[in-house]
């Protein structure tokens, strides 16, 4: 069964119920990593132990970056992915009420997702300034998505429980956004 003007199927309660779960995680993966760079002392980056735990928790912050903007602004190109439009019983309501895409969080598509984990002449051709990430910035515009998606969506998978759970995790903006 699909939605009319769709191709997509329609998801079942129970699957959206279990998208729901491995969203919250993201999120709380997401905003956790950005929290945690953001405290690190940057004058013990020379340290080893401090720099594998920043490129770790980069790596980390990365990868889910990438599934959350995927999940909000992406077409959906295999049969088993789940996209935010999922969720309402009109693909069209949410792709009519996001938000308009950022540069910030185009600039996440743009980037590699494999940088971290293939070895490539590519990923070696990258500017030492665009291997940084603008942690603050990618941060609080997929808050700022995220908390438009959860005023929208429908109940379907969603508690209020969690709904208010997740909002609670974005509560507060990440500081040190670039200009």
């Amino acid at each position: 069964m699909t939605d009319k003007g769709s191709t997509r199927p329609r998801r079942t309660g129970e699957e959206l119920v279990a998208v729901w779960e491995q969203l919250l995680y993201e999120i709380q993966m997401l905003f956790g990593t950005a929290r945690a760079m953001r405290h690190l002392d940057s004058g013990k980056q020379d340290e080893r132990r401090m720099w594998a735990i920043r490129n770790a928790l980069t790596e980390s912050f990365s990868i889910h970056a990438h599934i959350l903007r995927d999940f909000l602004y992406l077409g959906g190109s295999e049969p088993g992915e789940v996209l935010a439009e999922d969720f309402f019983d009109n693909a069209y309501t949410w792709t009519e009420r996001r938000p308009e895409e950022s540069s910030v969080l185009r600039a996440i598509h743009a980037r590699p997702g494999g940088q971290s984990s293939s070895i490539t002449l590519a990923r070696f051709n990258v500017a030492p300034e665009s291997r940084e990430w603008d942690v603050a910035g990618v941060a609080n515009d997929l808050r700022a998505v995220l908390r438009a998606f959860l005023a929208v969506a429908p109940g379907h998978g969603i508690s209020d429980e969690s709904r208010l759970y997740a909002l609670s995790i974005m509560a507060d903006e990440i500081p040190g956004a670039k200009d």
